[in-house]
């Protein structure tokens, strides 16, 4: 489960809550199982953000979209590693280890799955690019000014051609066309 605004139905710099596997969750069931994630009452929810009651914050769960800020500090209460608890310290490491191990998880699935949209999105713009050189052939560069350098165009199609043969997920030199790896990264 996380909060964030790197979705896109997160709009207007406000988040959006994600259950674990990375759907969308209506605010009030999101404020809820992240409530009962951090070990906050609605009570707590209401005194930790500074409202004045445990009414004053009902309405996020009748469908009132709750406040960015608020959103971000839900967000942070998430990633925190757990507070300590009392138990000897095998049994504080481990729960710091699964905490950790936890966020290592996510935030892998995550890279990869930005990742994939952007090979998905290189894949798009390099066909749409080919159909668009069929009708242009002697001026693309000047059809596409002002949208795209012709040095990206190039990359494109190289990303394009490089694909057919191979998947870019495991081709650095193809996520360096992408620009998801730089330069150095490629050549190590």
């Amino acid at each position: 489960m996380r909060i964030t605004c790197h979705h896109y139905k997160s709009t207007d710099g406000v988040p959006v809550i994600l259950d674990d596997n990375g759907e969308v969750m209506e605010y009030s069931a999101g404020l809820s199982a992240t409530l009962k994630k951090i070990g906050w009452s609605r009570a707590d929810f209401a005194k930790r953000l500074g409202y004045k009651s445990k009414r004053s914050v009902e309405k996020f769960w009748q469908g009132t979209t709750p406040p960015a800020h608020v959103l971000n500090i839900l967000s942070v209460e998430l990633r925190s590693p757990p507070k300590p608890r009392r138990g000897s310290p095998e049994d504080m490491q481990l729960s710091a280890i699964s905490w950790a191990h936890t966020e290592a998880t996510r935030a892998a699935t995550d890279a990869r799955a930005m990742i994939e949209d952007a090979v998905d999105a290189g894949l798009l713009c390099g066909e749409l690019l080919s159909s668009v050189k069929e009708t242009h052939k002697g001026n693309l560069n000047g059809y596409l000014a002002g949208v795209i350098t012709g040095e990206k165009v190039k990359d494109y199609f190289s990303f394009l051609d490089a694909n057919r043969k191979r998947n870019a997920l495991m081709d650095k030199g193809q996520l360096h066309l992408l620009g998801v790896l730089d330069k150095q990264t490629v050549n190590s």
